[in-house]
């Protein structure tokens, strides 16, 4: 009978076998969980080694010998979790990949997508949107943000999260579930704020008779405003990284919608730095 593996990708990282969360190894790097992630991303096909160390060291020279010490380091690691046995092997004929024959596995991240993928369809679609929002439960792995691959399956997911939300919003409204409407709006302004999602949760508290409640979040979403009106929040990219064409798309992207919603002028400086 196969075990179940459970990925949390989503707000925090963690590993669950048979619902038991796995203790985390010790020092282990951001680099040896990024090639973890891309291994099961990648599925029964696996990964070239060049591939997979463009992914880990973007805009660096790669030898194999580079990708030796993270081999090295996921091994112990799966080792120590008992998913894989000390005989087995990571890479073969230059393709880096993992299958365990007695493992069922699964991650929020591949969940959320089909959920969000599915409820496009008529069948099913309030069902899918409403598990859709469930399983996002923060940003993909927050505390990796180097890779410019998780940037962007970052902000892929994030935006998702918005449509399949507003989405479900639109449903609850049109059946005038309010109850529901505060429970979904409290996740959603918590997961990421916005003036809209912000006053959609007070007229909810309006509408059950909540005065008091609706009058503080009233009054917080003031001073929230008032603080990103003084002090524009800013986007910083790790000084090591760097930042590709999809990426910078995103992130202008989300920049400019911010600014029309708080009033804010926007400007752009694009430089480039050479050795001398």
């Amino acid at each position: 009978m196969s075990k179940q593996l459970f990925i949390h990708t989503l707000g925090d990282f963690y590993i669950e076998l048979e619902q038991q969360k796995l203790k985390p190894a010790e020092n282990i790097s951001g680099k040896t969980i990024t090639l973890f992630l891309l291994i099961l991303f990648c599925g029964k096909n696996g990964i070239g080694w060049q591939e997979s160390l463009e992914l880990i060291y973007p805009g660096k020279a790669h030898k194999m010998e580079c990708l030796y010490p993270l081999l090295n380091h996921l091994k112990n690691f799966l080792t120590a979790a008992k998913l894989i046995n000390e005989e087995d092997t990571l890479y073969e004929n230059g393709v880096i990949r993992w299958q365990s024959k007695n493992l069922e596995i699964q991650a929020d991240f591949w969940l959320f997508d089909k959920a969000a993928s599915q409820s496009l369809s008529a069948d099913g679609h309030r069902e899918n949107l409403a598990r859709a929002c469930k399983l996002y439960t923060g940003e993909f792995l927050k505390e990796y943000r180097t890779e410019p691959w998780i940037v962007q399956k970052r902000f892929y997911y994030q935006e998702l999260f918005i449509w399949c939300m507003q989405s479900f919003l639109e449903l609850l409204q049109k059946e005038g579930k309010t109850e529901q409407i505060l429970r979904v709006t409290k996740k959603a302004v918590k997961l990421c704020p916005c003036q809209e999602w912000q006053t959609i949760h007070i007229h909810a508290l309006m509408a059950l008779g909540r005065w008091k409640e609706a009058f503080e979040a009233s009054d917080e979403m003031e001073k929230l405003s008032l603080k990103k009106a003084l002090y524009p929040d800013t986007k910083e990219l790790p000084l090591e990284s760097y930042c590709n064409t999809f990426v910078f798309s995103q992130i202008y992207r989300r920049e400019i919608q911010e600014n029309e919603k708080s009033g804010r002028s926007a400007s752009l400086l694009l430089f480039s730095l050479t050795e001398a």
